[in-house]
């Protein structure tokens, strides 16, 4: 007969096994598990920090080279004229035919078809122009005129010009209309502009070189350098090292180099007993100023050596304690530093090549 009382099996101690945590363990589960997180967060965060910080200054550095070579590349090249050394017998030519002079010149005060291009290698009376020029800080860029006009330059900031011929050469089938040219030869060469394009171009100038030892038709190159401050947006005024050219078709462009450069400062290697060497560095402002009756003045024939310097920030905002930062001293000027954004100075002197007062070997 069956025991219909007999006990089930589950003893008081049975219930104890599936028993929950209590509200106590939880809570401290949730605050050990949101401390990890917290933690592993805040690692990430902060790698992630390094990692942007990183990133900046390598682009900064890259900014800053880049606008050093660009820079470079010029200075090396300035006064290169082609076949010959003597710098007095590049002159304009005004033929018939021919367009007299760039639209949109720099140079306001320009009265005659010697000043193309920036200030040309040459002018047409008295001794030749140099083939660098340029101005401490902007307070006298008008000289430059529509090439700078409503532009909102850097104040502080210098502005240079070079000029020198391409290495590649040009046939007259080849010459585009508009195009500034040196025909060159070892007598000396004349810098022409093509109306038309081609042989017509070529044909039409009747002043030509006719150098028995032979002649070759070089690109004239002139660049200008400054820094404005460009409006990218409504909140953010970006520093910009700009650089005008003149195109392949002789239009003249403002082309956008490194973002970010607060200002460009240089110094000119003269030579003042004209030994060959650099006897002191000046500005701008010490060495003579532009005459548009005979060209620049012989001061500008006697640079030696170029030092240039480039305060560069970062684009982006940092927002870790960089503010209300002394100014940073750039060749005499104190140069102020925009908060949250880090600064690299960069500097770098470059020997003219090409190098001379007219006529010297």
């Amino acid at each position: 007969m069956c025991n219909l009382n007999r006990q089930s099996g589950l003893g008081a101690g049975s219930v104890e096994q599936f028993r929950g945590y209590s509200l106590l363990e939880l809570l401290i589960s949730v605050t050990i598990g949101a401390l990890l997180i917290i933690g592993v967060v805040s690692v990430f965060l902060a790698q992630s920090k390094a990692a942007t910080f990183s990133e900046q200054i390598s682009q900064l550095q890259a900014n800053g080279q880049f606008a050093l070579t660009r820079l470079q590349r010029d200075l090396q090249s300035v006064g290169g004229i082609g076949l010959t050394y003597n710098k007095s017998t590049i002159r304009p030519t005004a033929v018939s035919g021919m367009i007299p002079k760039l639209t949109g010149n720099c140079f306001t005060t320009a009265t005659s078809n010697s000043d193309w291009a920036l200030g040309s290698l040459a002018q047409s009376s008295g001794d030749p122009s140099a083939a660098i020029y340029g101005l401490d800080g902007s307070s006298a860029a008008s000289l430059f005129g529509p090439c700078l006009d409503g532009v909102s330059l850097e104040e502080e900031s210098d502005i240079i010009s070079t000029h020198y011929i391409a290495a590649e050469e040009f046939t007259p089938s080849t010459l585009v209309a508009g195009g500034v040219y040196v025909h060159s030869g070892l007598g000396g060469g004349v810098i022409f502009q093509c109306a038309v394009a081609g042989d017509s171009c070529f044909t039409s100038l009747t002043d030509r070189r006719t150098d028995v030892t032979g002649t070759k038709i070089y690109k004239l190159v002139t660049h200008l350098y400054y820094v404005r401050t460009w409006n990218s947006n409504e909140d953010d005024d970006i520093p910009t090292l700009m650089r005008v050219a003149v195109d392949s078709d002789g239009s003249i462009n403002h082309e956008s180099l490194v973002a970010g450069v607060s200002t460009l400062q240089i110094l000119y290697g003269f030579d003042s007993d004209e030994d060959g060497n650099v006897d002191q560095y000046r500005k701008a402002d010490q060495l003579d100023s532009f005459s548009t009756s005979i060209g620049l003045s012989g001061d500008w024939m006697r640079i030696k050596s170029v030092r240039v310097s480039l305060l560069v920030e970062t684009a982006q905002f940092q927002n870790n304690g960089l503010s209300d930062r002394a100014p940073i001293n750039v060749e005499g000027h104190d140069i102020e530093l925009r908060a949250g954004h880090i600064a690299r100075l960069f500097s770098t002197t470059t020997a003219i090549r090409n190098p001379g007062r007219a006529g010297d070997v």
